[in-house]
């Protein structure tokens, strides 16, 4: 089987959220093994961002939590997080473009707009964030 061309997502992941590294002192790492091989890593002291495409190339996402050890990561994402700190934003998965490339700079955006707390470490949102995904995994067992 042929292996899949990373490089033009991770390029214009790095391109779009740049000013994590210009801005923010937040440096990209490696992505740890077995991870997701379409997804830039992006930490600091407090903070680790994933940037994915997900879908097979139909979304990109962006992940959010604490830095430390891989397998602490809350995982949570950007639109979740977006939905307690800015709910009247009313933004959601189905109002971006299509296509994970075509998403990354409105993902950036959406990121630099409405989740400044968390980039300089602030994660007092997280339970909150939490809620909506314990929801959601009740929903879709109901749903099963």
């Amino acid at each position: 089987m042929a292996k899949l061309d990373t490089e033009p997502f991770k390029i214009a992941v790095r391109r779009e959220f740049a000013f994590l590294i210009d801005e923010l002192g937040f440096a990209e790492i490696p992505a740890p093994e077995q991870m997701n091989e379409f997804s830039v890593w992006f930490a600091n002291d407090a903070t680790r961002l994933v940037v994915e495409s997900i879908n097979w190339g139909l979304n990109a996402r962006v992940a959010l939590g604490r830095s430390g050890a891989v397998d602490a990561f809350e995982n949570y994402d950007l639109l979740d997080y977006v939905a307690v700190h800015s709910p009247e934003s009313q933004i959601d998965a189905e109002s971006r473009p299509a296509g994970a490339l075509n998403q990354l700079a409105a993902m950036a955006t959406i990121l630099r707009e409405h989740a400044a707390p968390v980039l300089q470490g602030d994660f007092a949102l997280f339970a909150s964030v939490q809620k909506i995904v314990d929801r959601r995994s009740i929903d879709l067992k109901k749903n099963r």
